[in-house]
């Protein structure tokens, strides 16, 4: 499928999740932002964001890290939140991450 297609298709259902109300999410996860839920995912503990740059085998970068979290953050993706035995903040999928990486998995898996 052309590129201009999902770009087209995302821009809809963000659109119509406004006007309703619906979670849009999903319509918004870029690759970086799945490799983040993805890694997430598998960690109930949480990760700081350097621990994810080193987990994702570098396809995340240290100086752009920080900055997806912050917007995934805004979007209730990830949550913050600080370990009592460490310094630096760690992040988690949210449960409406957890479900956008999972429709995000569905709809993959259908193409």
């Amino acid at each position: 499928m052309d590129m201009h297609v999902y770009v087209g298709v995302g821009f809809v259902c963000f659109f119509l999740g406004w006007i309703f109300g619906k979670e849009s999410s999903w319509a918004l996860l870029n690759s970086t932002e799945f490799t983040i839920l993805a890694l997430l995912s598998r960690r109930s503990d949480g990760a700081a964001g350097l621990k994810l740059v080193s987990l994702s085998s570098f396809q995340l970068y240290r100086g752009t890290i920080y900055t997806h979290l912050v917007r995934m953050e805004e979007k209730e993706l990830v949550e913050s939140f600080m370990p009592e035995d460490g310094n630096r903040r760690h992040y988690r999928a949210t449960k409406t991450g957890l479900r956008v990486l999972g429709r995000h998995n569905d709809r993959a898996g259908k193409d």
